[in-house]
């Protein structure tokens, strides 16, 4: 019979792996997560074109027909300053929380400009759609999304792929010709 594991072969001691994870911790602590940049050249928008998401959320709890028991998530935010008219605006896709499939999102374009507000909306949640991707530039958007071609298909698992191209147009939001 063949042994499973070779004799020559140890597991680290319990001291060492603690001592190698507290290293580890240490110095994660002192630099920050690897994921974060401390790039200095990169300027700061200015405070007052930031959008603050929390408030954004609470915004777009009531179209998107969140629930306090499901709070609104924003998945994707992109800047989006002279979008439909000059000013500090944002286009963000934010869904309602669940407890499991994956629900419908929306894609609004927020005017921070004075008070937080929607100045137009891109996808609706009532087209079931769940936003992959979302790009800005200038003054067009383009929204990638998974859905679903029948309701009998299940929540879990989108069935199609669309891609939504739409084009600022005398202050409103309209899809773009070939798409």
């Amino acid at each position: 019979m063949m042994a499973l594991v070779s004799p020559e072969r140890t597991l680290p001691r319990p001291a060492a792996l603690v001592l190698m994870l507290a290293v580890v911790g240490a110095g994660l602590v002192a630099s920050g997560p690897p994921w974060r940049s401390d790039d200095a050249t990169r300027a700061a928008p200015a405070p007052s074109s930031r959008l603050d998401e929390a408030a954004a959320a609470a915004l777009l709890a009531v179209p998107l027909g969140c629930t306090p028991d499901a709070p609104t998530t924003l998945d994707l935010v992109r800047d989006a300053p002279d979008l439909l008219a000059p000013g500090a605006r944002s286009v963000v896709a934010a869904h309602c929380e669940s407890g499991a499939g994956n629900p419908p999102s929306g894609v609004y374009v927020i005017d921070h400009s004075d008070a937080l507000s929607v100045a137009a909306v891109a996808v609706r949640p009532q087209q079931q759609l769940v936003v992959t991707g979302l790009a800005v530039v200038g003054d067009r958007v383009t929204v990638q999304a998974d859905g679903w071609s029948r309701p009998d298909v299940p929540r879990c698992c989108p069935d199609r792929h669309v891609v939504r191209r739409l084009v600022a147009v005398g202050g409103k939001l309209v899809r773009a010709s070939g798409s």
